[in-house]
């Protein structure tokens, strides 16, 4: 698996099946793609997956988020995706894979 497809997969927990892409996001998405994004984003801003992704990739380049409902769902993708990380790095950690451990690290 390479970047692409570790933020693809964790973008696509069951976790996140709950967040929703509401119409007045759709424009800071968009520009935090394009200011914080470095991974190319499966799918786009339109879908659950494309706006975890993007707020994951946000986190991570430590990007700012202005709209109320998109500073939620950025602390709630914060606190489920740490506990998908150790998760995925135990797992493959316990099946002697350390090339993958070390990348959810």
């Amino acid at each position: 698996l390479d970047d692409v497809g570790i933020l693809s997969m964790i973008s696509q927990a069951h976790e996140f099946e709950q967040l929703k892409v509401r119409d007045e996001e759709l424009h800071e998405l968009d520009n935090l793609t394009q200011e914080c994004c470095e991974i190319p984003i499966r799918g786009g801003s339109e879908n659950v997956h494309g706006k975890v992704n993007i707020l994951l990739q946000t986190l991570l380049s430590r990007g700012r988020v202005n709209s109320f409902s998109l500073v939620s769902d950025l602390e709630y993708v914060n606190q489920n995706v740490i506990r998908i990380i150790r998760a995925l790095f135990e797992i493959t950690l316990h099946r002697n894979n350390a090339i993958m451990a070390a990348r959810f690290l």
